[in-house]
């Protein structure tokens, strides 16, 4: 019995039908992979050894606004600005020299819009079985938001830096300003007595001229009635009386003009020059006290000093004026402002070691709120009026850091103000 062997089928035939179903898979994983490269946010390419496109993904179009088809054959570099693609191409230039992969490397690219796009880009070197560099596949990706926003980042510490340098200049000018403002403050009551002292001269000096010049009217009148031969006894008499009057008010009116300016010099003497020596207190408030009532007069407020004789102080004369002119004045401007003929007393108490000026006056007060800031630097209740709130911080710090004493305050609403003044006699 014969039996037939089934038909034998073409050996390439089977092959064909065996890689067919592997083919239509490779098919779809090319397809599969050509959607996830084309759905991928990152932008991939490749590029030959002299760095022609020859792959780019679809992600270039909703990036750049070019399309594939637009960049195959063209470098990355024709679609940066000038300065950018020479400066991205010499950075290349040397990865390439090193067949070296590289990563994060950002460069500004113009958009078929003109808009300017920051890419990061990283790439791996692809090289033939030789080792030769055949070219670079790689990724970009739009970092543009997130460069933007470090750029607003580094302007703002940027900015907070110069903040801090401009906060510190302005402390340091502060610092300069306070200094300058407390020595003007401290020329200030100089300035003030010189005003005042200008204004008590003016009227002497005034009279004084006023009698000269009669005089000089007199004399020729006298002298023409002499030429003429017209001299009478009355005449003689009535001239040497107006002599003898105008020779009277020139002498007191001088003389005060005289110890007016002698008085002010002293004070402005020792103001200036800071000189430490040993003073008859009594008298020497009494001799500053000639210049200091002229700010005193408009108001026509009294300053009355009580001192005992013979009470001798080592300090430094300039100092003492300082303090002892900003406390009248400060009791001048504010307890007494709203008032005429106040009255302000300086009284001397002297112990063995140290003594104690008290310079008090009949004025306003102060609030409880403000005794526990009378001293601090800058503050006033009449900045409106042109006050810089120096006038007793000065006081402070001049009795505390120059004549080694202590500086205490008591008032009340209605009750004025008493400055008590405490340091030693003869300074260390």
């Amino acid at each position: 019995m014969s039996s037939t062997s089934p038909p034998q089928q073409p050996r390439d035939t089977e092959e064909s039908a065996a890689s067919e179903p592997d083919l239509v898979a490779l098919r779809q994983e090319v397809a599969r992979l050509r959607e996830i490269l084309d759905l991928n946010s990152d932008w991939i390419w490749e590029v030959d050894a002299v760095g022609r496109y020859t792959y780019v993904s679809g992600h270039c179009l909703t990036l750049l606004g070019y399309g594939p088809e637009d960049m195959l054959g063209r470098t990355p570099f024709d679609f940066m600005p000038d300065d950018e693609a020479a400066r991205v191409g010499a950075a290349f230039a040397d990865i390439v020299a090193q067949k070296r992969a590289f990563s994060h490397l950002l460069n500004r690219n113009r958009c078929r819009d003109g808009r300017i796009l920051v890419l990061e880009t990283s790439g791996i070197p692809l090289l033939d079985a030789g080792g030769n560099l055949t070219g670079y596949r790689g990724i970009d990706r739009d970092v543009t938001e997130r460069e933007a926003a470090a750029s607003r980042l580094r302007f703002s510490e940027e900015g907070w830096r110069a903040a801090a340098q401009r906060a510190d200049e302005a402390l340091s000018v502060l610092r300069q300003t306070q200094d300058d403002l407390i020595r003007a403050e401290k020329l200030a009551s100089l300035g003030e007595l010189v005003a005042g002292v200008s204004h008590e001269i003016s009227t002497p000096l005034g009279i004084a001229l006023t009698t000269s010049t009669q005089v000089e009217a007199d004399s020729r009148t006298f002298e023409r009635l002499v030429d003429e031969n017209q001299l009478s006894r009355s005449r003689l008499l009535h001239y040497a009386s107006r002599m003898r009057e105008g020779a009277h008010l020139l002498t007191t009116n001088l003389r005060r003009a005289s110890d007016l300016l002698y008085s002010f010099k002293q004070v402005a003497s020792d103001q200036v020059l800071e000189e430490r020596r040993e003073i008859d207190l009594g008298a020497w408030i009494e001799e500053l006290l000639k210049s200091l009532r002229a700010l005193a007069r408009p108001g026509r407020h009294a300053i009355i000093a009580s001192c005992p004789e013979g009470t001798i102080l080592d300090t430094y004369p300039g100092l003492l004026a300082q303090i002892l002119a900003n406390a009248i004045k400060n009791a001048i401007d504010h307890g007494l402002r709203e008032r005429q003929h106040g009255r302000i007393t300086i009284t001397v108490t002297p112990g063995a070691t140290h003594l104690t000026i008290d310079v008090a006056d009949d004025g306003i007060g102060i609030s409880a709120d403000h005794l526990g800031r009378v001293f601090d630097p800058f503050f006033t209740t009449a900045r409106a009026r042109g006050g810089t709130g120096l006038g007793l911080h000065i006081v402070h710090n001049l009795v505390v850091n120059r004549l080694a004493g202590n500086v205490t305050l008591q008032s009340g609403i209605g009750e004025g103000t008493c400055l008590r003044l405490h340091f030693p006699r003869h300074l260390a």
